[in-house]
């Protein structure tokens, strides 16, 4: 899978904050989730920030700007 493949190239460690620009859905913060130690997301779509809320309640951090 392509987000499966962008994560493991990126050479992220657990003890790094991820920022990522436009998440929209959340498909890639998933990935980013499980191997980093947080992941900061910049949405300004109101629409992808409520959907971001309702999937990752209850995860490992998640930070909002």
């Amino acid at each position: 899978m392509l987000v499966e493949t962008i994560v493991q190239k990126s050479g992220i460690k657990p003890t790094d904050v991820v920022l990522e620009i436009g998440p929209g859905t959340g498909n890639l913060i998933r990935k980013l989730l499980e191997v980093a130690k947080s992941v900061v997301p910049i949405e300004l779509d109101h629409r992808m920030i409520l959907e971001l809320n309702r999937r990752f309640q209850g995860s490992p951090p998640l930070q909002s700007p």
